[in-house]
């Protein structure tokens, strides 16, 4: 076994262990129960969970059970379909009060209105050199990564010391807007592919790009994603980036193939980092992907928005908390 490959199973293994005892440790009143170990251990209503506090002995998992457990995730599989997670119209509604019918929704009309589709959301630049630049939306149907949420991602990643040399590239997949490629640049990235099937999607990311002052260091390319991870050259797209970034729209992808196009990609090298976005409705993603490609090091929920960090075969040890991969928290 390759040496990486023996530290990253020692890390999956001690983090899951660390887990698994402290989801025992919730019947003695110490800490929170994750979700699967209660069906492990007995307190998840079965058998072994009556109410005496006699009971049968505890059963003793293995750990190669317990890493296959981790691996495995807490739904068991990744679509291999379009899945159903719907999501609100990009176009803000305002309340009134009207008689005494209560209060209704309704759409802002005239100039308020040409101003949201503009901009449906509001997006801005949070931090880096570019903070508080706005950013125009093309003339599509967008459901753009949250303002809260791209600030939770990005301060991960600078946790993780993603932008401390300067020399990061990043692909950012399913760019719409451009704001998570825009966000990377402003923080310090050096260089920022948007990939995004829409021509005006395309297009607009890099508008915004350059009104940030950042045309010299994004490129774009108009294509499907799965045919642009799996052959980059084709495209015109050669060296390996860093950062990945992968948000696309929820029913129009289907996730088995996006994995595993990311996991064979030549633009993925070791130590890259793969940020996947992925609905509540899906349970949680895997904490090994592709076998012994992808090694998850963050699994969070914000809202009905899920984001995960994977590595691919890293070179050094990180701080990976498997525990995330359990369960949403």
């Amino acid at each position: 076994m390759r040496a990486w490959l023996r530290l990253l199973v020692g890390t999956v293994l001690i983090a899951s262990a660390r887990a698994f005892h402290s989801a025992h440790s919730h019947r003695r009143g110490h800490s929170r129960l994750v979700a699967g170990a209660a069906a492990r251990d007995g307190t998840g209503g079965g058998e072994e969970g009556g109410g005496g506090g006699g009971g049968e002995p505890e059963k003793k998992v293995s750990a190669r059970e317990l890493l296959r457990s981790v691996s495995k995730g807490a739904s068991g599989v990744i679509p291999t379909e379009p899945i159903r997670a719907s999501r609100p119209s990009m176009y803000k509604l305002k309340s009134v009060v009207s008689g005494g019918s209560g209060t209704k929704r309704i759409m802002n009309q005239g100039k308020a209105r040409e101003r949201e589709i503009s901009n449906p959301n509001r997006l801005r630049i949070i931090a880096g050199t570019a903070k508080g630049k706005k950013l125009d939306s093309p003339n599509v149907y967008l459901r753009p990564m949250m303002a809260k949420v791209r600030g939770a991602l990005f301060s991960t990643l600078e946790h993780l010391h993603v932008f401390e040399t300067s020399t990061t590239r990043v692909l950012d997949v399913f760019s719409g807007s451009g704001s998570v490629g825009l966000e990377a640049l402003s923080r310090g990235a050096s260089h920022t592919t948007f990939v995004d099937l829409s021509e005006d999607c395309v297009a607009t990311a890099l508008r915004n790009a350059a009104s940030c002052g950042f045309e010299n260091r994004a490129s774009a390319v108009c294509a499907r994603a799965e045919e642009v991870l799996t052959d980059p050259a084709k495209f015109g797209l050669t060296e390996p980036y860093g950062l990945i970034s992968i948000t696309p729209p929820y029913e129009e992808v289907v996730y088995s193939q996006l994995i595993d196009a990311v996991c064979t990609s030549p633009l993925v090298v070791a130590d890259t980092l793969v940020v996947i976005e992925y609905p509540v409705e899906m349970g949680t993603l895997p904490q090994i992907l592709g076998g012994d490609r992808l090694f998850g090091v963050r699994n969070r929920k914000y809202g009905r928005t899920v984001l995960a960090i994977y590595v691919f075969r890293p070179t050094q040890k990180l701080d990976m908390h498997v525990d995330e991969f359990l369960t949403l928290k």
